[in-house]
């Protein structure tokens, strides 16, 4: 179930931008606005204009007109190892390089007809898949202070960051309602509490923070959640 936390009010598009969508709109194929559905995916890591990988990109940006592109951190792969060959098909993550992610957004960007929304999971801060950045403490450490003020100062300094690299939709804050406790992967990342005076942040430095989530057991469905949630907090979407 995706829920959403109470949005501030949104000041009311002026005329210039509301003609732009309007002419844009009209001017779109159906593939072009179905091309606006999609969002793949590039590694913060330096990517040659003259590269597959940026071809590739290109394409995706220029003749199928994705709406977007999610930035990741990046990857190195195992070597092979002759006594342990599977072993050697995996990969390990690697934080990416701000500036590498900045430059090749920028490139995408110009050769999009239609601006890229731009999308990255900055849980626990920018510094969680880039290098160089803040790295914040899980959401769960911030709820626990109790400090709402804390929580918003946390939300911005990722927003801020993230739109320095060209990052407009945040995966953050994840308000996850672990009502499994035995769930050790959410309990970290619950945060109900702070979650509304983090997303905040949206106002001051133009970012969007992502929905808000619940996150249930199958298995366990009547267990008394691991982090208490407010009605209040969050609203169906």
């Amino acid at each position: 179930m995706l829920v959403s936390a109470a949005q501030p009010a949104k000041p009311a598009l002026d005329g210039a931008a509301a003609r732009w969508v309007e002419q844009t709109l009209r001017k779109m194929s159906l593939d072009e606005k179905v091309g606006q559905l999609l969002v793949p995916s590039l590694d913060a890591t330096f990517t040659s204009t003259g590269s597959d990988t940026f071809e590739q990109l290109g394409h995706l940006v220029r003749d199928l007109k994705v709406g977007g592109m999610h930035v990741f951190g990046t990857s190195e792969p195992f070597p092979a190892l002759l006594l342990n060959p599977t072993y050697g098909n995996g990969g390990s993550s690697r934080k990416g390089d701000p500036y590498a992610a900045a430059a090749l957004l920028n490139r995408l960007q110009k050769l999009a007809d239609v601006p890229l929304l731009t999308t990255a999971d900055f849980e626990g801060g920018v510094g969680y898949i880039m290098n160089g950045a803040t790295r914040l403490p899980r959401a769960m450490a911030i709820a626990a202070t109790r400090d709402t003020g804390l929580a918003y100062r946390a939300g911005r300094v990722s927003a801020e960051e993230g739109r320095a690299l060209g990052v407009a939709v945040d995966f953050y804050p994840i308000v996850d309602v672990n009502n499994n406790a035995r769930n050790r992967r959410s309990r970290p990342r619950s945060t109900p509490a702070s979650a509304p005076s983090c997303r905040r942040t949206s106002r001051c430095p133009r970012s969007i923070p992502a929905w808000c989530r619940e996150r249930r057991s199958r298995c366990d469905r009547r267990r008394r959640s691991a982090a208490r949630f407010s009605p209040a907090c969050c609203a169906t979407r």
